[in-house]
């Protein structure tokens, strides 16, 4: 019997974690995980769960792995670039679509290059026949925000038809 892993730890470039080459991909973090899991012995199944950015890397996980997990955990998570770029920006002004944009191409707090990683997760297997469970509290996300509450707000439906349509790709899911 494994256990909970959950994909809030310092990765690479934050909190006390060593520097990587930037930008990274989402297919470098699971692959560092991956390792980390296994030099650390931590048997498996797992039951991953991941807020934010971890829970983009826990749906990759879950799909390059299958054989190690035994069920997903998604919150809020960053949602893959397209089709959230496709339908959101047109919903905000020419400085926020370049902001947007800049995001996705790696310009965060984990230099992310989230339109690579979108494609790995794109191309990957299959999501695994296991209980995946997609938890969202966009308006209370948006309101928690000091900055960007508008446009949070604004864009909240399309966020959440994108990660419906991402739930719907797991055969065993739930979105809440």
């Amino acid at each position: 019997m494994g256990g909970l892993i959950f994909i809030d730890h310092d990765r690479a470039n934050i909190g006390s974690s060593d520097a990587a080459p930037t930008p990274r991909t989402a297919a470098g973090v699971v692959s560092d995980l991956h390792q980390l899991l296994e030099t650390a012995d931590v048997p498996g199944p797992y039951v991953l769960a991941g807020y934010g950015n971890g829970g983009f890397f826990v749906q990759l996980y879950g799909r390059r792995y299958s054989d190690e997990v035994e069920g997903v955990v998604v919150m809020n998570p960053v949602a893959p670039a397209y089709p959230w770029l496709e339908r959101a920006l047109p919903l905000f002004d020419e400085q926020v679509r370049a902001e947007e944009r800049a995001y996705y191409r790696g310009n965060n707090d984990e230099h992310i290059d989230w339109l690579a990683s979108s494609k790995q997760l794109e191309n990957a297997p299959q999501p695994p026949s296991v209980p995946f469970e997609m938890l969202i509290s966009t308006e209370r996300e948006c309101l928690s925000m000091p900055e960007g509450r508008q446009l949070c707000l604004e864009s909240h439906e399309v966020y959440e038809q994108v990660t419906r349509e991402v739930t719907q790709q797991w055969p065993e899911s739930s979105y809440r």
